[in-house]
């Protein structure tokens, strides 16, 4: 069976025409209710993040939740739904989140998009935690100018993603 692959959680927007005012954003995904946006009447809302959401494909979801939990710092939390299991990394509310997830369509992929982790403060750490967790990596901690540091690595699951450090 196919699963979805897009988990979303309750996000806060500015309400249209009234700049500076925040109103609860409704799951109407998760809940099934349709969109009440009206792009003819009303103007874009604005979000605090252009991205909301990561799902990063994996082969076997027990060994990535434990790869991804010793290079983070953090437990990725194993959650059940009906029909799915998912790896969910540590989130709130306006947060951007994202998971860990198994599919029969999509494959873990060191080439496209490239996904960054916060490993602020502790970006030497999380490499040491790569290779003895049994993921490689592809590029050392190197310096991005005023936008801090980052190495690059291959997860378990064969996925390329980059931790990121102020």
């Amino acid at each position: 069976m196919a699963q979805s692959t897009m988990f979303l959680t309750k996000m806060t927007i500015l309400a249209p025409n009234r700049p500076g005012r925040a109103t609860p954003a409704k799951d109407s995904l998760a809940s099934g209710a349709a969109s009440t946006f009206n792009p003819a009447t009303e103007k874009p809302t604005t979000m605090p993040n252009q991205f909301v959401w990561v799902d990063i494909p994996v082969l076997k979801l027990d060994r990535a939740i434990r790869f991804y939990s010793a290079v983070i710092g953090m437990e990725v939390e194993k959650v059940e739904y009906p029909g799915m299991t998912i790896g969910s990394f540590p989130h709130k509310d306006n947060e951007v989140g994202g998971c860990l997830y198994l599919s029969e369509t999509v494959k873990p992929s060191a080439d496209g998009p490239l996904v960054y982790l916060n490993a602020h403060g502790r970006i030497d750490e999380a490499l040491e935690a790569v290779e003895p967790s049994g993921g490689k990596i592809l590029q050392a901690k190197e310096s991005i100018g005023p936008f801090g540091f980052r190495a690059v690595i291959l997860d378990t699951e064969g996925n390329r993603i980059a931790l990121h450090s102020m």
